[in-house]
């Protein structure tokens, strides 16, 4: 429909040029269609319009001559060709590099937010979700969990980084599945990880918890001999302190306590 459209402004403006005779000079009005092409639909169709535009330039040029020589009318429209032509794929060239950068500029952002081995929100994009339900003074309940892989270390050492990083990735698949759709959950470092759930109570929290600590129990048994398995802290409260750091920091000593107890367990 926008091409038709176009062409139709194209042969109008083209009768109009023809209706008011040689005295008055349109050219500029063809540009508006061919400068349409070139911003919302591609290079081809900027081609086209301005050819379709010189065209009709030459048309109406040519029947209003009452000479013969079409030397000076033909030079008009090879003059015109070049121009719409060539606007119109320069604006097609600046829309597609318009484009291109908000393409790359979204995808820095992305990146700047995301932790690229496991596809998580990063430890920085986690804080800022803290710090702006702090602002918003979240009134239900909420919950944080802290998590830490046990025995890491050993997979690296034994099968190699190549090796840890899939482990990695496994485990942010895991924490994926057992998060709730609204939950937040990050790798904040290394093999610590994090999650904000709002408006939990403290049984479905311990429930996300149990999940995950028995997801990373199965993938640690395709690694026999590093012991890898989770450490989980939890931290839950029945509305959003003024400090949602705090909490992040309880759920971190939570979690050292179930290391203390013996790793791979949950601890509140």
């Amino acid at each position: 429909m926008l091409e038709i459209g176009l062409l139709a402004s194209t042969l109008g403006i083209g009768w109009i040029d023809w209706l008011t005779g040689a005295e008055l000079n349109l050219a500029i009005f063809y540009l508006m269609p061919i400068v349409g092409a070139g911003w919302a639909s591609s290079r081809r169709s900027a081609v086209f319009h301005g050819f379709a535009a010189a065209v009709c330039w030459f048309v109406a040029d040519i029947s209003l001559r009452t000479d013969e020589y079409l030397l000076v009318p033909l030079w008009n429209a090879f003059t015109g060709l070049f121009i719409f032509v060539g606007l119109g794929l320069l604006i097609a060239v600046v829309r597609s590099n318009q484009a291109d950068l908000k393409a790359s500029l979204d995808r820095e952002r992305r990146l700047v937010h995301t932790d690229a081995t496991t596809g998580l929100p990063n430890s920085r994009a986690f804080m800022k979700e803290l710090a702006g339900q702090g602002e918003q003074k979240h009134a239900g309940p909420i919950g944080v969990i802290f998590l830490d892989l046990d025995n890491f270390k050993r997979v690296n050492d034994d099968f190699g980084h190549a090796e840890g990083d899939a482990v990695l990735r496994e485990v942010g698949r895991a924490l994926r599945a057992a998060v709730r759709r609204d939950d937040v959950a990050a790798r904040i470092g290394g093999d610590e990880f994090a999650i904000l759930a709002l408006d939990v109570d403290r049984v479905a929290l311990r429930e996300i918890a149990a999940r995950i600590v028995t997801a990373i129990e199965a993938l640690g048994r395709r690694y026999p001999g590093t012991g890898l398995g989770a450490s989980v802290g939890l931290c839950h409260l029945e509305a959003a302190p003024s400090d949602l750091d705090q909490m992040l920091r309880l759920a971190d000593q939570a979690m050292y306590a179930a290391k203390t107890e013996g790793k791979g367990r949950v601890h509140e």
